[in-house]
């Protein structure tokens, strides 16, 4: 039980949304079968407050929020994640109780049309790699929901152009946050940047792999894992 999630949905030309679940992206990514054929896409790693049955309690609030704003026709990642806000506050009735619970999110939307991606974070960023270079855009630093009280909040949207071969990285910060090394301290962002450029050619599987042994390497067996650990990895521009 996590309260880390993953959310994906795909919506056609005509505004309708596809049946396509996180399971059949994971299971056709790795047959390499072409499952999406809308004319955008969303994708979002969240990671909310609390693990166990809290977390989870917090990731299906997080989940059928999300359907629910995608399903009223919004569709820009800044005004997905300021809607997003506005659903945890009234659903965990946060202007009448003292719940501070919330979830920091990285969400992108692919338009295939523009060849873009749109990027806002709350809290956590984007990884990219274009021609070999790795570029990272770092979420406006609030939450949604959380300890602050304004009802509502503006996300920053970042255009990214899409025109070639690209990896994208969206993760919560389990990895980047989890103790080890020689001095035990945190992995850190640059690190696992540098890692991601190093290895962001290999198959999917094999990046999969690496992450995981890096990440155990790392703890060397004297560190508890301190959180859940999210990365989701995705390449586009090949078949626009």
């Amino acid at each position: 039980v996590s309260g880390d999630f993953y959310w994906f949905r795909e919506i056609a030309k005509d505004g309708s949304l596809s049946d396509v679940h996180s399971h059949d992206i994971k299971e056709g990514a790795r047959k390499n079968t072409k499952l999406l054929k809308g004319d955008k896409f969303v994708i979002a790693a969240v990671d909310c407050t609390g693990h166990g049955v809290p977390g989870a309690f917090m990731s299906m609030i997080g989940y059928n929020l999300l359907d629910g704003i995608i399903q009223r026709g919004i569709t820009q990642s800044h005004l997905i994640l300021s809607e997003l806000h506005k659903g945890v506050r009234k659903a965990l009735k946060q202007d009448e109780t003292d719940n501070r619970d919330g979830m920091d999110a990285a969400l992108c939307v692919f338009d295939i049309s523009s060849k873009t991606i749109q990027f806002s974070g709350a809290n956590n960023p984007v990884v990219y790699i274009q021609d070999g270079e790795a570029q990272v855009i770092k979420g406006d630093r609030y939450a949604i929901g959380g300890s602050q009280k304004e009802e509502e909040r503006t996300f920053t949207p970042h255009l990214i152009q899409v025109d070639k071969p690209t990896w994208f990285y969206i993760f919560s910060d389990g990895y980047i946050d989890q103790f080890g090394g020689e001095n035990q301290k945190k992995f850190l962002l640059k690190n696992l940047k540098d890692l991601l450029l190093k290895i962001h050619q290999l198959p999917a599987d094999e990046q999969e792999k690496i992450l995981k042994e890096t990440l155990f390497s790392w703890m060397e067996a004297k560190e508890n894992q301190i959180d859940d650990v999210l990365i989701i990895g995705f390449k586009i521009g090949d078949n626009w």
